[in-house]
């Protein structure tokens, strides 16, 4: 009887030291986690909901109250950050996959209205004379400033053919206009422009990086670079290339760099949000020199 006194022991001891280890390193593993700052401020944010919830006179209506307090969150950032609804991002994002009607200008908040980012070269807003750099300060004299950037911009919108007079203010100039323009249907073309040179360089004009753009981009490559003789170089204009979507500027860049090339990453201040991005797809050019052109508004 005697050893098997002493084999329950000695399990029983094992069990004792894995299940010390298991405390231990789930206890070194909380705290860890709970070191990240960036999880403090979310139990501060956590505890002031709670103190909303338990003193507030009335029931708190948290379906409003968290959209807004997104939005206002997002809004102290910078001009370039703003806090879109699902159902808001889900109609952007038909609108890049097709057309819509207004003046062909992407814009972002700006203390005195919109800031015209980038001007689509054959949209509306490019034959009524507006820049990239313009500040819209009022649309059919409603002022834009302070406006929610959605509401404001949504004044740039109507039908095909109405009329919109923008009061503009020209900071390379330092001059104030009156510009009106006629809305007009503006088609998201990806690439406006592609062809070669005489001397075979190839050049592709991208607007956007909506969805679909890397196919385009493709499409455009396939119908230049298969022509004798064959292209020497490749120009990638992107002046006025306002951004998009990061799948689709992944799926260009993969177009033209070896395949697990690194291509961007991120050092975020919480430990959880450093990432590498690699090329996963081979150089559809086969080595072809190119440059790329960039703006102020690429």
């Amino acid at each position: 009887m005697t050893p098997a006194v002493s084999f329950d022991r000695r399990s029983l001891l094992t069990i004792s030291l894995v299940l010390f280890i298991m405390i231990l390193l789930n206890g070194g593993m909380a705290l860890y986690v709970l070191s990240d700052p960036d999880l403090k401020t979310a139990c501060h944010l956590v505890e002031m909901a709670k103190i909303i919830d338990d003193n507030y006179v009335d029931e708190v209506d948290w379906d409003r109250l968290i959209p807004v307090g997104r939005r206002s969150m997002m809004n102290m950032l910078d001009r370039y950050s703003g806090y879109v609804t699902p159902d808001v991002f889900a109609e952007k994002r038909q609108q890049r996959e097709g057309y819509y009607s207004g003046i062909g200008v992407t814009v972002v908040g700006h203390d005195d209205g919109l800031l015209v980012y980038s001007v689509r070269d054959e949209g509306p807003g490019r034959a009524a004379g507006l820049l990239p750099g313009d500040i819209i300060i009022a649309a059919d004299s409603v002022r834009l400033a302070d406006r929610d950037l959605r509401d404001a911009a949504l004044l740039l919108r109507g039908e095909e053919g109405s009329r919109v007079l923008l009061s503009v203010y020209r900071p390379a100039e330092n001059d104030s206009l009156e510009i009106e323009v006629v809305r007009g249907e503006v088609d998201y073309r990806h690439v406006v422009y592609a062809g070669r040179t005489a001397d075979s360089v190839v050049y592709i004009k991208l607007d956007d990086f909506g969805p679909g753009a890397a196919d385009d981009v493709q499409a455009a490559l396939d119908s230049l670079n298969g022509v004798r003789p064959k292209a020497r170089a490749l120009v990638l204009d992107l002046r006025g290339n306002p951004g998009g979507l990061f799948i689709e500027a992944r799926a260009v860049a993969s177009l033209f760099l070896d395949d697990g090339s690194f291509l961007v990453g991120t050092d975020g201040r919480s430990r959880w949000n450093d990432e590498e991005v690699y090329v996963n797809g081979e150089d559809y050019t086969d080595g072809l020199p190119i440059a790329v052109l960039v703006d102020q508004s690429s």
